[in-house]
C-alpha cells in the first residue's frame, strides 16, 4: 500500500462485545480506516481470528461503529464485571 494514503486514514471507534452480553456493555477498540466499512472489516478480521480470556475462548461480535467527529465519538463506556481478554496482543480490560 501506498504510504501517502495512510494520511487518509481516521480513527473510527469499533464497540464490541461478547455475544451473550447485554447490548451495550460493550468494548471499544480505536482503528485507523477509510471509511466505516473498513474499519468494521479490520476489527471483524481480528475477531474472526479468536478471542481467548484465561477461562478459554469468547465470541464476540461486533455492536457498532463510530465515525469521527459523530455524537458520542470517544464518551466512556459503562465498566462491566467481564474477566480481561485479548485479541491477538491488543488487551480489553
Amino acid at each position: 500500500m501506498n504510504t501517502e494514503l495512510k494520511t487518509f486514514k481516521m480513527d473510527y471507534i469499533v464497540n464490541i462485545r461478547p455475544v451473550d452480553a447485554p447490548e451495550g456493555a460493550v468494548d471499544q477498540l480505536v482503528v485507523g480506516a477509510f471509511d466505516e466499512d473498513h474499519a468494521r472489516n479490520n476489527i471483524q478480521r481480528m475477531l474472526d481470528r479468536g478471542v481467548r480470556s484465561l477461562e478459554g475462548p469468547v465470541e464476540y461480535m461486533i455492536e457498532s461503529v463510530s465515525t469521527p467527529g459523530s455524537d458520542g465519538y470517544a464518551e466512556p463506556v459503562e465498566l462491566h464485571n467481564r474477566p480481561t481478554v485479548y485479541i491477538g496482543s491488543s488487551y480489553i480490560v
